[in-house]
């Protein structure tokens, strides 16, 4: 149990667990993220590596501003969301910083490519109740809409976080190239 900086390159990955039956959605369980200091906010410049939980505790990390200890808790099964020094107000969900949400799948049949979605949901199918990486799904909507990707890009979709983690710049860099409405700022 602990959390721990990012030593990059490591061989984790981000994950989302497909689920197609009754309604398509995508949910995120996340290994690598980005903190910020609820004490004297502050965004961390350092990705943090979830470890895994006992009991929703993952662990803490030192602010690099402050010195204080950030406390990371999580709801102990799926990493969708975590919790910033306990508090509720705190909670950080993933599909929404990493905007990881069918939502913006859908956002591609505005293409004039015809049933993005449909290929997608289709191609997704053989995955469903299982898990894929970040990047397993953008090459996959990639190579059904020959947007191409070159993970040069950066991208903010919250201010208390100056850094987000490389696959998901690249999901992000996806669905700003197909021209989707993104809540995100280039950096």
């Amino acid at each position: 149990m602990g959390l721990e900086i990012l030593k990059l390159p490591t061989t984790k990955k981000n994950r989302i667990y497909i689920g197609i039956e009754s309604e398509s959605k995508l949910i995120p369980d996340i290994d690598i993220f980005p903190l910020y200091c609820t004490c004297c906010n502050t965004a961390q410049s350092k990705l943090y590596e979830h470890l895994g939980s006992r009991y929703g505790q993952v662990g803490t990390a030192i602010c690099e501003k402050c010195g204080r200890e950030i406390y990371i808790t999580d709801h102990d099964n799926l990493v969708t969301s975590i919790y910033i020094n306990g508090s509720p107000s705190n909670e950080i969900f993933f599909n929404e910083l990493y905007l990881l949400d069918w939502k913006f799948v859908d956002e591609f049949d505005r293409l004039s490519i015809i049933n993005v979605v449909k290929k997608v949901t289709d191609e997704l199918k053989q995955y469903d109740r299982e898990f894929i990486t970040v990047d397993e799904l953008r090459e996959m909507i990639e190579n059904i809409t020959d947007i191409k990707t070159d993970g040069k890009m950066k991208f903010i979709t919250d201010e208390r976080f100056s850094i987000l983690p490389d696959d998901i710049n690249r999901w992000i860099e996806l669905l700003y190239r197909a021209k989707i409405n993104i809540p995100a700022k280039i950096v």
